[in-house]
């Protein structure tokens, strides 16, 4: 399995682990730290898929 589909098959995966309650208007503090924290996981590994991606070019 490549870094690209892995990243493609996950990038939204985040949020099942994060709200755990009923879903209303605001999310919890809890939740918000947690989608805060995974959708900077998820930057964090595009910008190294990226990185792979331009050396392969060089």
């Amino acid at each position: 399995m490549s870094l690209l589909s892995i990243s493609s098959n996950s990038s939204f995966g985040y949020v099942d682990q994060c709200v755990t309650s009923t879903p209303s208007g605001k999310f919890s503090l809890s939740e918000s730290s947690c989608i805060v924290n995974c959708a900077q996981r998820c930057l964090d590994t595009s910008m190294i898929i990226m990185k792979r991606f331009q050396n392969m070019q060089q």
